[in-house]
């Protein structure tokens, strides 16, 4: 039995190596992937190297709500042991676009109220919906790429499976449409 090594990294430094026994070779459906991630409430880059599908592979994407806002980018390459290329983050912008969306997030419920609006800076050019379960239910609305809208599916990385839908608009102020985690999982099973 072949034993692969998933490595974890905080800040470009190397944190701990966990040995993945089975883990898959890359496919025509998978592809090994490398990702960092960096929220403003942690100065701190966090790498992880992990099995991804081709559509979440080269995305660079910032994501802001109210006050919190997570920057990532995940890069892939398709061979067998292959190491992908150091993923980086997307610039910052703060220019205001004109663009106005509704601006929520909430924990453990299933509906947000839009007593907040938020004004979509740089290349966010979508007002989106975006539900996730992962150990708790989540709801955003917030700014967003159209690159973003329609993202549905079932992501693994380290371990940890997220259950994740995703909707959008385009008008100014708009309110996306919510799907239900449950109708995007049937989507799922059904096209998958």
């Amino acid at each position: 039995m072949r034993v692969k090594k998933i490595q974890h990294f905080a800040g470009g430094e190397f944190l701990a190596k966990r040995n993945v026994s089975n883990l898959p070779k890359p496919t025509r459906e998978l592809r090994c992937a490398e990702s960092v991630k960096r929220e403003n409430t942690d100065p701190q880059k966090h790498f992880s190297r992990h099995c991804g599908k081709p559509e979440n592979c080269n995305i660079r994407e910032r994501s802001t709500t109210l006050w919190h806002e997570i920057a990532f980018s995940t890069t892939c390459c398709n061979t067998s042991d292959c190491i992908p290329p150091t993923p980086e983050l997307m610039p910052q912008s703060n220019v205001p676009i004109g663009k106005v969306c509704p601006a929520c997030y909430t924990i453990y419920h299933t509906s947000c109220e839009y007593n907040y609006a938020m004004q979509c800076t740089g290349e966010e050019n979508s007002c989106l919906i975006l539900q996730g379960i992962k150990r708790k239910k989540e709801l955003t609305y917030r700014c967003g790429y159209s690159s973003e809208c329609k993202r549905t599916g079932i992501m693994r990385s380290n371990g940890k499976i997220l259950f994740l839908s995703t909707s959008c608009c385009d008008e100014d102020s708009c309110i996306p449409p919510q799907r239900t985690i449950r109708k995007a999982l049937r989507f799922i099973l059904i096209s998958g």
